[in-house]
């Protein structure tokens, strides 16, 4: 558990066993706010390739590299979702979606999105910029995202899974 004070309000956030791996990489990796978080660090660390290539993201394990291919055409914010997410299954899952059923495919796919959203905004780096943003919803959504490098939908999101985590005082 994180205790943390957010505008002189001190909160408990029950912080998943992922997310807090995922935050203990980027403290190894000297990344202490949001302007230093690279998904580079997870390329370099873990041999994955990303390569430029037209249509959606996909990925696969080829000889000891991962790669990642990604449409150079979308926005930064949403490639950096789409590798995020294809870093997650790389590191959470092995096999082949294709075969798998629906429902453990989809358990797949929340897992990457999940993963992506820690990886992406992890918890510390978030109540840490709430210090110095808005008050307003609208101008907090848009500060986080230009933050944080991630699309206003990819902010929304992750603000409802933190809630999820949120004690209740």
């Amino acid at each position: 558990m994180a205790y943390i004070t957010v505008q002189e309000r001190q909160i408990i956030y029950q912080v998943p066993q992922l997310e807090s791996r995922i935050v203990q990489f980027y403290q190894s990796k000297k990344v202490f706010t949001p302007s230093e978080l690279s998904l580079r660090l997870f390329n370099s660390e873990l041999n994955i390739l990303v390569t430029h290539s037209a249509g959606p993201a996909r990925s696969a394990k080829i000889y000891d590299t991962y790669e990642i291919w990604i449409d150079p055409d979308y926005p930064l914010e949403e490639r950096r979702v789409e590798i995020a997410h294809e870093i997650g299954h790389f590191l959470l899952h092995s096999g082949q979606q294709l075969w798998m059923p629906d429902d453990w495919r989809l358990k797949q796919e929340c897992q990457a999105n999940r993963f992506s959203m820690y990886a992406l905004m992890p918890y510390d780096l978030i109540f840490g910029a709430l210090e110095h943003a808005p008050d307003s919803e609208y101008a907090l959504i848009s500060y986080m995202s230009d933050l944080f490098r991630v699309p206003t939908w990819f902010v929304k999101n992750r603000f409802a899974d933190l809630e999820e985590y949120v004690v209740k005082l």
